[in-house]
């Protein structure tokens, strides 16, 4: 059963930014990079940067992650963005501690943020990407995640003017808040056939937010990492 083996964190706003992150002694890990990010410049529409490449240990012997997947929020001036970078098998790094950094194509014009996940028991692949966006003055964030009992659940937000825990079942595991903007992702053990993986606006106003996740496929079966997929636009879903 695939499940947490650790995170770290980071927030940036330069075009890059790094974290420290310790892998378990332990065998068949994955890893997600969960990337939450926007812009608040001005502009019709306003120059969101996009992530160019995520590595583990950038200054060693680099090893690159895979886009899962990309959402962004195209409506309102904020536009929200949330990239998933997967590396199916991570085991190499066991029991070591390597630095993680995510390059960004310019500088975020508020605040960037990413959570990096190892789960163990895994390295079998990734789901297919599941992703939604909207604005809090119509429907809290809510994305169905295709998955198993023996696989294991991401999600990211990007979102602005909002404090929004996630659901009962989740776990948080990392947040970081700009100016306007909050970045934000949770864990949660896979369920048959699918979960739902929500979240809570609180505050005033409509702000717009985006959403995406994936479940990781557990080490002794599961289909095939799925191919990245790219979204924009209001109110996109896929589920596998």
């Amino acid at each position: 059963m695939a499940t947490f083996d650790a995170v770290s964190s980071a927030s940036f706003t330069d075009t890059d930014g790094d974290s420290s992150h310790t892998f378990g002694n332990v065998d068949d890990l994955s890893l997600v990079v969960a990337i939450s990010f926007g812009s608040l410049a001005s502009g019709s529409p306003p120059t969101v940067p996009v992530v160019s490449s995520v590595e583990v240990d950038p200054d060693g012997s680099p090893v690159a992650l895979t886009e899962i997947g990309t959402i962004h929020q195209t409506a309102g001036g904020d536009e929200p963005r949330v990239e998933l970078w997967g590396l199916s098998d991570a085991t190499a790094f066991k029991n070591m501690t390597e630095t993680i950094r995510v390059i960004l194509s310019e500088a975020p014009t508020d605040i960037a943020g990413f959570g990096a996940i190892s789960i163990k028991d895994a390295n079998n692949g990734f789901g297919t990407f599941a992703s939604a966006v909207d604005e809090c003055g119509s429907i809290d964030p809510s994305i169905t995640v295709t998955s198993a009992v023996d696989e294991f659940c991401i999600d990211a937000v990007s979102g602005r003017r909002q404090d929004d825990p996630p659901d009962t079942g989740q776990t948080e595991r990392f947040r970081f808040t700009g100016a306007e903007l909050i970045a934000t992702g949770s864990t949660e053990p896979g369920a048959a056939t699918s979960i739902v993986m929500g979240w809570s606006c609180f505050g005033g106003g409509a702000p717009h937010w985006a959403q995406g996740g994936v479940s990781v496929l557990n080490a002794a079966g599961g289909a095939a990492a799925s191919l990245p997929h790219k979204s924009h636009g209001m109110k996109h879903m896929l589920v596998r």
